[in-house]
């Protein structure tokens, strides 16, 4: 049997639920929010914060062109093997995962190099598939 107080909690817990969906369902509610924050910041974290969405905007802009991101950081924060297309059209998920890794790695070949009869050779296996399966996540 349940404790009286654990079922009040889980009320208490669901109709704050509701009321954050509400919230992030009202663009008005986004708007104040952001502006109230960003109220709050330092220029250096307003700073850090555009940096980090022009990365982002970047990382993906170029993703969806067949462009390899500006930086290994850049693919692993901002991108996922299905971002990774051929001037808009989808790759083959075993080809995007294939990518995704080795720009990741470092690797930051455009995908026409990956689509070319000569593709960029895997010296250390960074990116092969049994790399990927035996690689462990923190």
């Amino acid at each position: 049997m349940t404790h009286p107080s654990d079922a009040s909690s889980e009320v208490a817990s669901e109709a704050r639920a509701a009321q954050c969906r509400m919230w992030n369902a009202t663009r008005a509610h986004q708007v104040a929010a952001g502006k109230a924050r960003a109220a709050r910041m330092t220029q250096d974290e307003r700073s850090a914060f555009g940096h980090a969405a022009f990365d982002a905007f970047s990382a993906r802009f170029r993703a969806v062109q067949g462009l390899p991101p500006l930086s290994a950081d850049a693919a692993a924060r901002y991108l996922t093997p299905s971002d990774i297309r051929r001037l808009g059209m989808p790759l083959a998920p075993p080809l995007a995962e294939t990518i995704h890794r080795a720009w990741c790695a470092g690797q930051l070949f455009p995908v026409s190099a990956w689509l070319s009869d000569d593709p960029p050779a895997d010296p250390h296996g960074l990116w092969s598939d049994a790399a990927a399966r035996t690689r462990r996540t923190p």
